[in-house]
């Protein structure tokens, strides 16, 4: 049990920095025996403990795109917030559900050697496109329905673990010339309705059980996550990001090969 304490707690530090945590949680959940695709599932779903403090954190910005959905549905006007996260939502979608359903295939009949091997590998191509493509950004604009595109279909390759979310979606948006506050606002509410999506089905289909493991994971991500935001995210604008991908790419193919030489 402590054990899923300690997973919840990281993961409520390391969600606001671009270093995939989705990753970084599977390898340390398959280190704990659980299985290869059970952790897949989980990664993702812990999500949910991040996902409820980002709402406490930036509950201005989640109580307007409610409020504009309420008008919506009464009146059809569909406002720029609410519209944004549509377009991005339904991005998420186009590449998400074949990035998660090929990878769940895939490191199911993987070994923690190959899967650590493949995160840190991937994490390390994410981190290489960050900076050539950061230093090559345009004039400032604003979110607009080119921006909420990219947004999207980037987000959803970030259901494969190694491919960090924030780090793809920042990244993307600082490219079409987005300033470095909004590219994170908006990377982060982006995230909330796909990580909502998945885990209502996953908890639908049966596919994860509802254990006090889970439940501790989920509460301790949400406290963790609550006090650390808005220092982690301060962390990441002023660390280069590639960087920060880097040096845990490094340490998670280090600990790759350790595996295979022992």
């Amino acid at each position: 049990m402590i054990k899923y304490l300690i997973i919840g707690l990281i993961q409520g530090f390391i969600e606001w920095i671009p270093v995939s945590s989705s990753g970084v949680i599977l390898v340390l959940l398959m280190l704990m025996k659980v299985s290869p695709v059970e952790a897949y599932e989980l990664s993702l779903l812990i999500h949910l403990g991040t996902l409820m403090s980002l709402i406490v954190a930036l509950k201005g910005d989640f109580k307007l795109i409610f409020n504009q959905l309420i008008k919506f549905f009464k009146s059809g006007v569909l406002d720029y917030e609410l519209k944004i996260l549509i377009v991005a939502s339904i991005a998420t979608v186009i590449t998400g559900l074949p990035s998660y359903l090929i990878f769940k295939y895939i490191v199911g009949g993987q070994g923690i050697f190959q899967v650590k091997l493949l995160v840190g590998v991937l994490l390390f191509i994410t981190a290489m496109a960050s900076l050539v493509l950061s230093s090559r950004s345009v004039s400032r604009r604003i979110v607009d329905e080119k921006c909420a595109l990219l947004l999207g279909l980037l987000q959803g390759l970030s259901a494969i673990p190694g491919l960090s979310r924030s780090g793809l979606t920042i990244t993307g948006l600082l490219v079409l010339g987005v300033s470095s506050d909004l590219a994170f606002k908006w990377s982060y509410i982006a995230s909330a309705p796909p990580i909502t999506g998945l885990t209502l089905v996953e908890l639908l289909t049966g596919s994860v059980k509802i254990s006090i493991e889970f439940l501790l994971a989920l509460f301790s991500a949400f406290i963790s996550g609550l006090f650390s935001i808005k220092f982690m995210i301060e962390v990441s604008k002023r660390v280069e990001r590639f960087k920060l991908m880097i040096v845990v790419a490094f340490l998670i193919m280090v600990s790759a090969l350790i595996d295979l030489i022992t």
